[in-house]
């Protein structure tokens, strides 16, 4: 195997070493790699025999399928947030009608 560089490291996947890129550092990397290998087990024990490709393939479509749920997850809080900034900012034009609020002199 080829020298491990600050970009890459060595990780075990499904009893395979593997020269990886570095995600974030080198313990997310290991993690991942150790996610990976949880998962390719989880479906080597559903009876099914070992297909190596097939796992492979479920694997990724299972990360997928995560990756994107996080990824909606992220979107609806993100709308949340907007949502709760603008409530905000109406509370804030009413207090400033209210008590008849003007900018400091010096501010745009």
């Amino acid at each position: 195997m080829k020298k491990e560089s600050p970009m890459e490291c060595k990780v075990r996947i499904a009893g395979l070493d593997l020269m990886v890129p570095v995600h974030m550092n080198l313990e997310t990397s290991e993690k991942l790699a150790q996610d990976i290998s949880e998962r390719i087990l989880e479906i080597q024990t559903e009876g099914v025999g070992i297909n190596t490709q097939r796992d492979a393939l479920r694997v990724a479509y299972m990360l997928a399928v995560e990756a994107m749920e996080i990824q909606a997850e992220y979107n609806r809080d993100v709308q949340e947030l907007i949502k709760a900034l603008e409530r905000l900012n109406s509370s804030l034009k009413e207090l400033v009608d209210t008590f008849h609020l003007e900018p400091l002199s010096g501010d745009d």
